[in-house]
């Protein structure tokens, strides 16, 4: 995985985990890169090994998870990367950087055509909104899928980090990054052309501000107020 990674210009990247923040444990990571496969790192098996594991690069620098989710020059889609920003960094003490949030890049979309935004969505809906199935063949049935088992997860809290993981469940966490860069560029595209270079500024900027919040001490507040649009 890391030898295919070296030199790529994005890279989707999500995480599973129980409770997923600086407290809950964090399980799993999904990346993908354009035009490739999805690898699922398996952190409840490898802990600290999964980021800190090195493969010498065509440079003769070592190449780690870490090192590259840190890189400023690769960009990371996430989707609300707070959460995952949390467990990353509070539990294996990895900063991301270089990250564009789809889910502030979907109000963007629709502030920018002057629709008012009070909340964000969640992925699925932005899948549903902004990428059809002609064009991702599969999607809908992985849709399907994640109703389907997201009923597992309120029975079994800990399900992530059980092993083996089932291959229901490898398919679950692979779908969450496998369109993130189709819908990347739907949503690129539904900004203007005479102002969209500052709107992917804004985006960039609110997202390292979103990353910003996991080094703070105290942890973030949970609640309703979480789902409120911010304003960039």
């Amino acid at each position: 995985m890391l030898s295919a990674l070296e030199g790529v210009g994005s890279l989707a990247v999500d995480a599973e985990g129980c409770s997923l923040s600086r407290r809950g444990k964090l399980c799993l990571l999904q990346i993908c890169a354009p035009g490739s496969g999805v690898w699922l790192v398996d952190v409840t098996t490898l802990g600290k090994e999964a980021f800190t594991f090195s493969v010498k690069g065509s440079a003769g620098k070592p190449l780690t998870t870490a090192g590259i989710l840190e890189e400023r020059s690769i960009t990371k889609l996430m989707y609300d990367a707070r959460q995952d920003s949390e467990a990353l960094w509070h539990q294996h003490s990895v900063f991301p950087r270089g990250v564009y949030d789809l889910q502030l890049a979907v109000v963007a979309a629709l502030r920018a055509n002057g629709t008012s935004v009070s909340h964000v969505i969640g992925l699925r809906k932005a899948l549903d909104l902004y990428v059809s199935d002609p064009e991702s063949p599969g999607i809908e049935a992985s849709r399907m899928a994640h109703m389907s088992i997201k009923s597992q997860f309120d029975t079994d809290p800990e399900l992530w980090d059980k092993r083996p993981l089932s291959s229901s469940l490898q398919d679950y966490a692979a779908t969450d990054v496998q369109y993130m860069h189709l819908l990347r560029d739907k949503l690129t595209a539904c900004l203007p052309a005479d102002t969209r270079a500052d709107w992917v500024r804004r985006i960039k900027s609110a997202s390292a501000a979103r990353v910003a919040e996991c080094k703070r001490v105290k942890p973030p507040r949970q609640g309703r107020h979480r789902a409120y649009a911010p304003k960039f």
